[in-house]
């Protein structure tokens, strides 16, 4: 899909504050439960990073937000009060209308600024009308492509685009100088059909290049499902690690030398960016949020949906052209300072 330009677009939403003077309470929010983002590890930087910005005392604090009782709702209407700015992350692992959506109401009845950082992992026609009606209670609003903030405008949201942070602080940053390949590939979903496309093409690698890897980070009901798959195969060299274990996600993205992304829907995928930012050759499936993170060629590799031949042909390719890996290995690093903090102070106010 070929980008078309951006039209100025007018706020929906109520007005952000414009005031030379920066807030010094804020509260973080998060709702989600990916492996690639850790709020308090959040909280801490943003505090050093608006404080050394701003050179005065800037206090930040961290929450999760789950607000599915009468219980965690009090929790809100109690926190809230106390800070003056709120920040609002969601990343489409958790319900919205549980955290989100109950959050951003309470922050308005307080008259607090909240500013949403929207990274979903639905299709943009299938965002539900409470998803909108909660943007548009807030100051503003960051979502991680182009695409997403020109359907929202449809919607009558306004929108910036900013990529969502990673915490980069627990990956390693290297240059891969070889492909082996030990292929690293992060599944959310039981039903993807993602995950069957990267097992064939494993399979089809493994037969020309028997010492190829691969290791999965996965919850359990994605093992069985990807496990059927080698049945009757012979397949050895996979293996599966939980996204709960931080020390063995660290640990995977510190050996793996080769990121795959299967993942067909998600705005702006938390895992390819972590996996770039570390430097890690990646190929993708041709999602919109995928074409706006990845140059074909340059720092990644971008190929046809569920194309488990193609994607076995670019593995191939890594391997076969040794000069290619590190030349996209030394590009995909610089995405590293678009996904830190203080990338993302430059956009508070």
């Amino acid at each position: 899909m070929q980008f078309s330009k951006e039209e100025i677009l007018q706020p929906q939403s109520i007005p952000a504050a414009k005031s030379e003077r920066i807030s010094t309470r804020w509260l973080v929010l998060s709702a989600g439960k990916s492996p690639f983002f850790h709020a308090s590890s959040y909280a801490d930087n943003l505090q050093e990073s608006l404080t050394k910005r701003h050179k005065r005392a800037i206090r930040v604090e961290s929450s999760n937000i789950i607000a599915d009782s009468i219980t965690s709702i009090r929790k809100l209407v109690r926190l809230i009060p106390q800070f003056d700015s709120i920040q609002l992350m969601y990343d489409g692992t958790v319900s919205f209308s549980k955290s989100i959506l109950p959050a951003a109401v309470i922050a308005r009845f307080f008259g607090k600024r909240a500013a949403l950082l929207y990274n979903p992992d639905q299709i943009v026609d299938e965002i539900p009308r409470w998803h909108r009606r909660a943007m548009l209670l807030c100051s503003n609003v960051y979502v991680g492509t182009r695409y997403l903030k020109r359907e929202l405008a449809k919607q009558n949201v306004k929108s910036e685009v900013m990529l969502p942070p990673v915490s980069t602080s627990a990956l390693p940053a290297r240059t891969i100088r070889e492909i082996q390949p030990h292929i690293l590939l992060v599944n959310n979903s039981a039903v993807d059909s993602g995950a069957i496309c990267a097992m064939r093409a494993f399979i089809m690698v493994k037969h020309k290049y028997p010492r190829t890897t691969m290791t999965v980070v996965t919850d359990e009901p994605v093992r069985w499902l990807m496990g059927v798959m080698q049945l009757g195969q012979n397949i050895q060299g996979h293996d599966y690690v939980s996204p709960h274990k931080e020390q063995d996600v660290k640990k995977i993205f510190g050996e793996a030398d080769l990121f795959v992304n299967c993942s067909a829907s998600e705005a702006a995928p938390s895992a390819l960016l972590a996996a770039m930012a570390t430097g890690m050759p990646s190929i993708s499936f041709e999602t919109y949020g995928a074409r706006e993170i990845i140059e074909n060629g340059i720092n990644g590799l971008l190929i046809r949906h569920n194309d488990h031949n193609q994607l076995a042909e670019e593995i191939i390719r890594l391997i076969e052209e040794p000069a290619l890996a590190p030349q996209m290995s030394k590009e995909a690093a610089k995405l590293r300072a678009k996904v830190t903090v203080e990338n993302i102070v430059r956009y508070l106010q």
